[in-house]
């Protein structure tokens, strides 16, 4: 899992005081719509183009020459005119360099296991000519632009060099005028911020073969995949869910309709683990981002559950059990992610399995069709608790529900399990009480048993948090 990069964000919209005895105030969105209404064919020149026009994308852009002939000179194209003005193509030429030398650099601190033509294709589709155009669009300097058509090359692709060129004109300008330490904030802020897909450069056709290679070369023990999760391996629609393992680590994981498919992607994601790996670098001068966690009401259930587990190396069984349609996958999965999740009828099994601080615990949640239930007791071998989810709604089935629960209890592997209850789909109308629920199960006849009931919303998140409270405590006083 990588770590979130914060990335800064461009100003734009400023507005300035007198500029030469004019007020500059041309809008992004003004810019670009002048661009928009601009001729499709013939010299690209801007009626408004003048000092005021450069002053306002000088404030766009967080700049300041203190002459606007130098945005005019970036602006201008050597198309433009036959030469008979002063162009930027000297600037170009020092930017290109400029930027070469910061993305180069970016790219080698950032993925240090990328190979040196790998290096080279992220640099050419992630910051090549048509990337650095749309910084240039961004900005809304296609509507201050000087140039003549110099080929037969369609508009849309000519103007496309025509900005990319002056970007790095403006990377130029930057680095003659304020100095590399100016250039290249620029840099980091407006180019190196932007996405970079590096799967969409590396060439993985036999992912398992490249694995076994890589880790050959780096001394580690051959890697092994096995299955972490499977659910309908005997109907139409099967999912697996494989790691890759390299002895104990996972280094990989994937998921497909086939094993194949799945090892082919668990494979696939340890070498994108391996070779995008990316050392972060968050920081901007003057902008440095909130850190703030913003992400508790998603974490809330999973650092609750993970909090439940933390003795020693034991490692916690538990097995999420109840009637088909009763929400126990989507229950597994709001207390795994901490999130609703569209689920399909379990066929078989789905596991979850969290490390915390080093300790593992697991979480079965078994399929309730009735064909399925018999082969429950084929997971009942060192279970420490039950989790038992009832639909309350489902009054036509609580007896069936009932001697399910019975049958269950009465298997001598489960005789020390504590036993919680979910009285789900509290939210919906028509839902039993959790006192009713619990008289229809028969839970007050249970005499020799640690056992609890809570109401709960699987889709609102409500009733599991105190059900966790309980089972820790339960678990805790054997």
């Amino acid at each position: 899992m990588f770590s979130t990069v914060t990335r800064a964000t461009s100003r734009a919209g400023f507005k300035l005081g007198a500029v030469g005895g004019s007020r500059a105030a041309l809008s992004i969105g003004t810019a670009r719509k002048m661009a928009k209404e601009a001729p499709a064919n013939g010299r690209r020149v801007v009626a408004e183009a003048g000092p005021t026009t450069y002053a306002a994308l000088e404030a766009r852009l967080n700049l300041s020459f203190g002459d606007h002939g130098v945005m005019e000179q970036v602006c201008t194209h050597k198309s433009y005119a036959q030469g008979r003005v002063e162009h930027n193509e000297r600037l170009e030429w020092i930017g290109k360099r400029a930027l070469n030398l910061f993305v180069g650099e970016h790219l080698i601190a950032t993925y240090p296991n990328l190979s040196t033509e790998a290096l080279q294709d992220v640099q050419h589709s992630s910051f090549g000519m048509s990337s650095l155009a749309e910084v240039g669009r961004h900005f809304g300097m296609q509507a201050a632009m000087r140039w003549e058509p110099v080929s037969r090359e369609a508009p849309a692709v000519g103007l496309t060099k025509v900005l990319g060129k002056a970007v790095q004109a403006l990377v130029g300008a930057i680095y003659q005028r304020q100095g590399v330490a100016a250039a290249r904030s620029f840099v980091k802020q407006h180019v190196l911020s932007r996405p970079v897909d590096v799967e969409a450069v590396m060439q993985i056709k036999n992912p398992k073969v490249m694995l076994v290679a890589l880790t050959r070369q780096k001394g580690m023990e051959y890697p092994v995949a096995r299955i972490l999760k499977e659910t309908g391996r005997f109907t139409s629609s099967p999912v697996f869910i494989v790691g890759v393992f390299c002895a104990t680590k996972m280094v990989g994981m994937g998921f497909g309709s086939s094993l194949k498919m799945a090892e082919h992607r668990a494979a696939k994601d340890a070498l994108l683990k391996h070779y995008a790996k990316e050392i972060k670098d968050i920081s901007v001068t003057g902008d440095e981002p909130d850190v703030k966690d913003k992400s508790n009401e998603m974490g809330h259930y999973v650092s609750k559950f993970t909090s439940l587990f933390s003795w020693g190396d034991r490692e916690v069984r538990i097995l999420i059990l109840g009637l088909d349609g009763a929400g126990k996958t989507t229950i597994l999965y709001r207390l795994q992610i901490g999130d609703v999740v569209s689920t399909i009828p379990t066929i078989g099994f789905n596991v979850e399995t969290v490390v915390y601080k080093n300790i593992k615990f697991q979480v079965w949640d078994l399929g309730g069709q009735t064909s399925i239930r018999p082969y429950w007791r084929c997971y009942y071998a060192n279970t420490d608790a039950v989790i038992y989810v009832v639909d309350s709604c489902d009054r036509d089935r609580i007896g069936t529900s009932r001697d399910e629960l019975a049958s269950m209890l009465g298997e001598e592997e489960l005789q020390e399990a504590a036993l919680l209850v979910f009285a789900n789909k509290q939210d919906m109308k028509g839902a039993m009480s959790s006192a009713e629920v619990s008289e229809a199960l028969g839970l007050p006849r249970l005499k020799s048993r640690q056992w609890a009931i809570y109401k709960t919303s699987a889709l609102k998140g409500e009733g599991l948090d105190e059900g966790l409270d309980w089972l820790v405590n339960a678990i805790n006083a054997k």
